[in-house]
């Protein structure tokens, strides 16, 4: 078996322990049910991106595949060392719940816990590290989302497939055509494993939105970080006000009401 079809096989072993039983791991995270949802899909219903393509991968919980799948990609039992950071508390609690289902596998999961800085560091190393815990914002455009998507993300996966799949959804710019791309390219994730998708959560946070001065400290912060994250992508699809006025971010925030009602905790709240 080729180093790359072995790779595939051992990734989806990984994905095939249940998922990691993710609401377990999800569970572990984030506590109340209300703060994460279990589903395949990289972006909610209601987005245009809406898509369960692959979705038959996900969550599995069969431990006993997973074995089979290691051994058919000729794992001997070497340490899996699985690198996280306490800083996020998240991202530890889901490796701890990880490594013990990965031990139900047939697994031997070395978890290496380091400072944040230390795992940036370590994670641009492959010879470092097999597995690393991380997350990243969903914006309504997948391009703008995921990260881990690029050849240059650590892991460094490239393959024909991808780079199609990618190439295809890239060049696609009617609006009511690019979903069915986003499909493929989630199906490829999928099928090729390059990163897994354990599910989505909602962060809670909260402050004095307003003030006898007019808005907050904390409300300006959020909504400054909205708009530099998003208005400039979607000045170039939705024609707005000049980016960098106050007039201009109002404008953001009312299209993100208005096309993605279900972003949830991605989407600014109303002032």
């Amino acid at each position: 078996m080729g180093k790359d079809a072995a790779f595939e096989v051992f990734a989806k072993g990984l994905l095939d322990v249940g998922g990691w039983r993710v609401v377990v791991a999800l569970a572990g995270a984030f506590g109340d049910t209300r703060f994460f949802q279990v589903e395949p899909n990289h972006f909610p219903q209601g987005s245009p991106f809406f898509s369960t393509a692959g979705g038959e991968s996900y969550n599995q919980r069969d431990a006993d595949k997973a074995r089979s799948m290691a051994e058919a990609a000729g794992y001997k039992g070497e340490p899996v060392r699985v690198l996280t950071s306490r800083q996020y508390d998240f991202h530890y609690k889901m490796a701890l719940v990880m490594a013990e289902q990965l031990k139900r596998a047939g697994f031997k999961p070395d978890l290496q816990v380091v400072d944040w800085a230390t795992l940036v560091q370590r994670r641009n190393d492959s010879s470092l590290w097999d597995i690393y815990v991380t997350h990243s914002g969903l914006l309504p455009e997948p391009m703008l989302s995921l990260p881990q998507l690029g050849d240059g993300a650590p892991g460094w996966r490239s393959t024909p497939a991808k780079q199609a799949a990618l190439q295809e959804f890239n060049h696609i710019t009617v609006p009511a055509k690019r979903g069915a791309g986003w499909a493929k390219v989630q199906q490829v994730v999928y099928d090729e494993v390059p990163y897994m998708n354990l599910g989505k959560f909602s962060s809670l946070a909260c402050g004095a939105f307003a003030t006898a001065g007019g808005l907050s400290a904390f409300a300006v912060a959020l909504l400054l970080e909205h708009a530099v994250e998003e208005l400039n992508f979607h000045r170039r699809a939705v024609p707005g006000p000049a980016p960098g006025s106050v007039r201009a971010i109002a404008w953001r925030l009312s299209v993100d009401r208005k096309a993605f009602p279900n972003l949830g905790s991605q989407t600014a709240p109303t002032l």
